[in-house]
C-alpha cells in the first residue's frame, strides 16, 4: 500500500498572488475536476495504491456561499478566510471551494471518486476530524439524523451527553469586534472633505458615517462576499435607499428571482421584502483579463415603500433561511427545524394546505404569514417568541 496525500485545495493552484488573508477570488484554489485521468493516471504510474484527499468536507470559512443556502459562519471564529479543513461545518457536504459549479458539488465528487477508481487506486478522505466548527450546521445530513449539538442541555457548562462545552446563562457576542480605521484626509475644500474609509465593510457601522445620513452604496463587490454585503445593506435599510453595483451573474439571478423559479431562494426573499431588484445588464467574462471564469452582472436595488413587514425581522429570516436550507422538502417537513420538543405544534398545524409547498413556491407575504404562525405557537405554549431553535 502506498497512500499520496494530497491537500485538495492547493494541488492545481497555479495562482501565486499569495495576498495575505486574501480572497478567494484573489488566491485562487484547486478543484476537484482538475484531476483529470491523465493526471491521476501519472499518480498512478509511481505506485500510488490510495489518493487521501485532504480538505474535501465541508468545513468552517469565511467565504460567503449563503446565496447558495449554504451557512455562513462567523469571521472571528473561523481560521483565516479559507478555514481550517479539521473545523468540519457538515460531515454529509462538500467544500464548495473546490467545486466549479457550487450546487453540484457533491455529484463532482463522486465523479472525481469514479477517476479515482478507474485509475486504479482508492480513495481516503478525513472523516475523523481533529474538532468541529463550533458553528456546525447539516444542511446534507439523512433523514432522521441530527446535528451535532442540536438535543445539548445549553444550561450546563459540561456534560457527557453533550456535544460541546457551553458558558451557560451567556451568549456569544462578537458585536463590539471591529478592526475597521478610519481616515479623513485634507482636502482643498475644507467644507467638502474626502472620506476615505480603510477596513472591512461587514465590520463598519454604517451609522457612524456621514453622521447617520442615508448614503447610496455602489461599487465592483468581491464576489466571494457579495451576499454578506447585501444582508449587511437589509440591516442597514433606512440608511440606503439605493444600491448598485456588479457581482456574479448567477448572484444577480437569485437577487431578482420571482416565486416558482430555481434560482429564488434566501436571498431573493430577504432582499425583496425591501428592495425592488432590477437586473440591468450582463458583463461578459471576456471584457477582463485575464477572463474568469463566471459572467459578472450589473444590479440596482431600489428601496421599496415598506416599512413593516408585518411579523418579527428577526424570526422572518430564521423561517426563510430554515425552509430553503431544505428547498427540496415540503414545509411540513423542514418547517419541524424550527421547534424544540417543547414547543412543537400539533398535526393541525403541519396539515395545512401550505405544509405540501416547497420553499420556492411561496410569496413573501405567505413566509410573513408563515413567521407570525410560527410565533404564535411559541408564545402560546408560554415562550416569548424564542421558543424557535436558533
Amino acid at each position: 500500500i502506498i497512500v499520496y496525500q494530497i491537500f485538495t485545495r492547493l494541488f492545481s493552484n497555479r495562482n501565486t498572488a499569495r495576498i495575505e488573508n486574501g480572497s478567494l477570488t484573489e488566491n485562487g484554489c484547486g478543484k476537484m475536476n482538475d484531476f483529470t485521468p491523465t493526471v491521476l493516471k501519472n499518480i498512478r504510474a509511481m505506485g500510488v495504491s490510495h489518493i487521501w484527499f485532504t480538505g474535501v468536507i465541508r468545513h468552517a470559512t469565511q467565504t460567503d456561499y449563503s446565496a447558495y443556502g449554504i451557512p455562513t459562519q462567523h469571521p472571528e471564529v473561523v481560521k483565516g478566510r479559507a478555514g481550517s479543513p479539521y473545523a468540519i461545518a457538515d460531515y454529509y457536504d462538500i467544500d464548495p471551494d473546490l467545486a466549479e459549479d457550487v450546487p453540484n458539488r457533491m455529484k463532482e465528487f463522486e465523479a472525481l471518486v469514479e477517476r479515482v477508481h478507474q485509475a486504479g487506486m482508492k480513495v481516503i478522505i478525513d472523516f475523523v476530524p481533529n474538532h468541529v466548527a463550533r458553528e456546525y450546521k447539516s444542511i446534507c445530513k439523512p433523514e432522521g439524523v441530527k446535528d451535532l449539538g442540536e438535543e445539548d442541555d445549553t444550561s450546563m457548562h459540561f456534560s457527557t451527553k453533550n456535544n460541546f462545552y457551553y458558558c451557560w446563562g451567556q451568549s456569544l457576542d462578537l458585536s463590539s469586534i471591529s478592526h475597521s480605521t478610519f481616515h479623513t484626509p485634507h482636502s482643498s475644500n475644507e467644507e467638502n472633505p474626502r472620506l476615505l474609509l480603510e477596513g472591512d465593510f461587514l465590520r463598519m457601522d454604517l451609522h457612524q458615517l456621514f453622521d447617520g445620513k442615508p448614503f447610496v452604496l455602489t461599487g465592483n463587490y468581491p464576489y466571494d462576499i457579495s451576499s454578506q454585503i447585501f444582508f449587511k445593506v437589509i440591516d442597514n435599510k433606512d440608511l440606503i435607499p439605493c444600491c448598485t453595483g456588479m457581482i456574479q451573474r448567477e448572484v444577480a439571478q437569485r437577487m431578482e428571482a420571482k416565486p416558482g423559479t430555481k434560482a429564488y431562494g434566501i436571498l431573493s426573499v430577504l432582499i425583496q421584502a425591501w428592495y425592488d431588484v432590477e437586473y440591468l445588464f450582463t458583463v461578459d467574462e471576456n471584457v477582463f483579463d485575464p477572463p474568469p471564469k463566471v459572467k459578472s452582472a450589473v444590479i440596482r436595488m431600489t428601496r421599496n415603500k415598506v416599512q413593516d413587514l408585518g411579523c418579527d425581522e428577526k424570526l422572518f429570516r430564521r423561517v426563510v433561511k430554515t425552509v430553503f436550507n431544505q428547498r427540496r422538502k415540503m414545509l411540513r417537513v423542514s418547517l419541524r427545524q424550527l421547534f424544540t420538543k417543547d414547543t412543537m405544534p400539533d398535526s393541525s398545524f403541519f396539515s395545512q394546505d401550505i405544509m405540501t409547498m416547497r420553499p420556492e413556491q411561496l410569496t413573501i407575504p405567505q413566509f410573513v404569514e408563515l413567521t407570525n404562525q410560527v410565533e404564535t405557537i411559541s408564545v402560546a405554549r408560554g415562550y416569548d417568541g424564542t421558543g424557535v431553535r436558533e
